[in-house]
């Protein structure tokens, strides 16, 4: 029995590793300006690029890229607003939004770039916001 355990529990640590190290490595900066600095992205910024390889997207930016956020709570968005190539990397220029700016926000977002429905690279990515009143 301990050794049942014990071979089911390697296993899924295994493929919680494997799954951990397809995930594409990203870098946020404020703009197009290619300093990094950033780990997380802010709501209500509109000023922040997500720097994805071109080697993640099979190295062409395809017409109809878009991009998914999951995970996030209720009301807050993350919009991909347009899309630039510098230096083999695609850069995604987001806008981060929430409806409510009473509550705080302290999520990781799962975030898909896609071409129409089909995933081409899935990547993570704190979403942080202070709650406060206008």
């Amino acid at each position: 029995m301990n050794k049942y355990i014990l071979t089911a529990l390697s296993a899924l640590i295994l493929t919680g590793s494997a799954f951990a190290s397809t995930q594409t490595q990203v870098a946020v900066s404020a703009g197009s300006d290619g300093v990094s600095g950033y780990q997380q992205l802010y709501t209500e910024a509109s000023w922040q690029t997500i720097w994805v390889p071109l080697s993640a997207i099979g190295g062409v930016v395809p017409s109809n890229l878009n991009l998914q956020a999951s995970g996030l709570p209720d009301g807050v968005t993350v919009t991909l607003t347009g899309t630039s190539v510098m230096n083999g990397s695609l850069l995604l220029t987001v806008d981060t939004e929430r409806a409510n700016t009473a509550l705080p926000v302290n999520s990781m977002a799962t975030l898909t770039l896609r071409s129409g429905t089909t995933a081409l690279t899935t990547f993570q990515l704190p979403v942080v916001g202070v709650a406060y009143t206008d």
